[in-house]
């Protein structure tokens, strides 16, 4: 009888170092979250303050005159926004940045009108960074947190989220730069390209911390989809979209008061994602204090078994007497084969007194029942779907267990079918099921790293519909969202099981694989091959079929190919001229580096 117990206050006391570490790092977790949130108030603080900065430049680079009916309010807002950052509460975060004498010169330069509007915008950035190196290494200590005592899942959610977070925010502030050069116009190319490169980031970003969210980031990101401000200015991110990529005319001038207040827009869209971080951190602050509060909860009441046990303990080694020797003996043999993790044992004869023969009919039914949940439990980390999980754990013991194991086994497959679904919704686009960009771009650096190490070439394949646009405004979207299917099926039956095949966005597709074997030749009847599949392709509308065309810019990297977007921007550059050329055709350049075109 005293084996098992004694064992059972061993157990109990790894149980209490257990849970007093876990203790420990949750009280360090949620003191890193309150950190976070005060940073994530400081950026608030901050964006603030550069909004308002930025419409006083913006006037001195316009002349706009101090009585203007935007400027009215903008002085003593700027005022208001400095003193808040200027503010006791963040004394500690402007020390660790070292932002006071960045502030005091970029302030002196915007109150005497000697700086632009951009440049502004430019020093603001540095100084965001210089806050963002104090976000990462709060980051980090986080990190460091669960990798020092493994954080439960919910734990980890919320940590992820706020990292998701501030990503969006960040990748906020990249759209902004480009969406101003192409309002300002003329049209760039180079800044379509950043501004459609950061919103996707930013999307993507956004739905990963939605997804995983807490309460009170969920409650923030349904507040942003109500917010006029934001709307606002999503709708002027989305019209310098337009412009960029042709879908409207250029703004030829806009009234400075429309400027003032779509940047103080701005302001609060800006504050708004900022929110979201905060209460991000604020969720993950909240979860970790609990875990400690149900960490103490459980020290103390181990610490209460453990000394009943001790108790009980006492007294029976007061009455055992030689009669119970032996099936003491048999006890305690088992009692050590379980403790060294032997769990498949033989039913122990019952012998002895009636207490006894009681305890040995006890500790049986433990031990099958701890053998089961071993069985349980090694299925449930190998295949939560396991026929073995289907068997009833024995005795009353696993009677009472089995709705735990029960809610644990559907809780991960689940938790499982929730991460495929995410990851499928993250990496492939929703109306082809084609990799999308962000997800084709990593497997393209992949794929360029190792043919460096191999010292072979890869080929980029960029595939452009001809006439979509026409298609879809004659005939309707759901006629243009075919066409872009029927694409997608005839890439998939042309391609080969090596190549990377994405759906970059709109009717652009992208095909990265090995160079054919027999180069030129292949290259070109490959390219072809491909062509020739999209134009046995066929959009029925009406009774008629409507038969569908591509353009297809094909280039050849080198070895010392550097980058994605560079293999990428070279293959667009052919498709272009494939669509200068008559469209409805394929255009080879000799590679990355050289870009005399060849048609075949």
């Amino acid at each position: 009888m005293l084996v098992p117990l004694l064992g059972l206050a061993v157990v109990g006391g790894f149980e209490i170092r257990d849970r007093l570490q876990s203790r420990h790092a949750s009280t360090e977790l949620e003191g890193h979250a309150r950190h976070l949130a005060d940073i994530a108030d400081f950026l608030a603080a901050l964006a603030s303050e550069e909004v308002h900065a930025t419409v006083v430049a913006l006037a001195h680079e316009i002349d706009l005159p101090e009585d203007h009916e935007g400027l009215r309010f903008i002085g003593p807002r700027l005022a208001d926004a400095r003193a808040v950052v200027d503010g006791p509460r963040f004394d500690d975060l402007r020390r660790e940045a070292r932002l006071d004498p960045v502030l005091r010169s970029l302030r002196a330069a915007v109150d005497a009108g000697s700086i632009g509007s951009d440049d502004a915008r430019l020093q603001f950035s540095a100084v965001d960074e210089l806050l963002e190196t104090v976000w990462r290494d709060a980051m980090d200590a986080v990190e460091r947190s669960g990798d020092e005592e493994p954080l439960p899942a919910h734990l980890r959610a919320r940590v992820r989220s706020l990292r998701e977070s501030m990503r969006t925010f960040s990748h906020a502030d990249e759209r902004i730069q480009p969406a101003i050069a192409l309002l300002l116009g003329p049209p760039d190319v180079g800044d379509v390209r950043a501004l459609l490169e950061a919103t996707a980031k930013f999307e993507l970003a956004r739905e990963l911390a939605e997804a995983d969210a807490g309460p009170r980031a969920a409650q923030r990101w349904a507040a942003i989809e109500r917010d006029g401000a934001f709307e606002r200015t999503e709708q002027i991110i989305e019209m310098a979209t337009d412009i960029g990529t042709g879908a409207v005319p250029p703004i030829t001038a806009v009234d400075p008061g429309v400027w003032v207040r779509g940047l103080q827009d701005g302001a609060a869209w800006a504050t708004r994602l900022t929110d979201v971080v905060r209460a991000a951190a604020l969720d993950l602050e909240g979860a970790a204090a609990n875990r400690a509060h149900d960490d103490s909860r459980s020290v103390t009441a181990h610490a209460t078994v453990i000394a009943l046990l001790a108790l009980v303990s006492v007294g029976l080694a007061v009455v055992i007497a030689r009669r119970v020797a032996r099936p003491a003996s048999s006890l305690e043999v088992a009692a050590r084969r379980i403790q060294g993790g032997d769990l498949d044992l033989p039913s122990i004869e019952p012998a002895g007194p009636r207490e006894l023969v009681a305890t040995i009919h006890a500790f049986n039914d433990m031990a099958s029942t701890l053998a089961a949940v071993e069985r349980h439990t090694s299925a449930l980390a190998e295949a939560p779907g396991g026929e073995i999980l289907e068997e009833p754990l024995p005795g009353l013991t696993g009677l009472a267990m089995q709705p735990t194991i029960d809610r644990l086994r559907t809780t991960m497959t689940q938790a499982e079918a929730q991460r495929a679904e995410l990851h499928e919704r993250a990496t492939h686009d929703g109306l082809t099921g084609l990799l999308n960009r962000a997800a084709a771009y990593a497997a393209i650096e992949r794929e360029l790293a190792r043919a460096g190490r191999a010292g072979d070439e890869l080929l980029a394949l960029y595939v452009d519909l001809d006439g979509l646009k026409v298609l879809n405004d004659t005939h309707g979207h759901a006629a243009g969202d075919e066409a872009i299917v029927r694409t997608a099926d005839a890439l998939r039956a042309t391609t080969r099981d090596a190549d990377i095949v994405a759906r970059l966005g709109g009717d652009e597709f992208l095909v990265v694989g090995p160079v054919p074997p027999d180069g030129r030749a292949g290259i070109e009847a490959f390219a072809e091959r491909i062509r020739a599949a999209v134009s046995l392709q066929a959009v029925h509308v009406g009774g008629f079929a409507i038969p569908l065309r591509c353009s297809i810019g094909v280039v050849r990297s080198r070895a010392a190919t550097p980058t994605a977007g560079g293999l990428v921007r070279a293959a667009d550059m052919a498709m272009y001229r494939a669509k200068h050329g008559g469209r409805d055709r394929v255009i080879c350049l000799d590679d990355v580096d050289d870009p005399r075109p060849a048609t075949t």
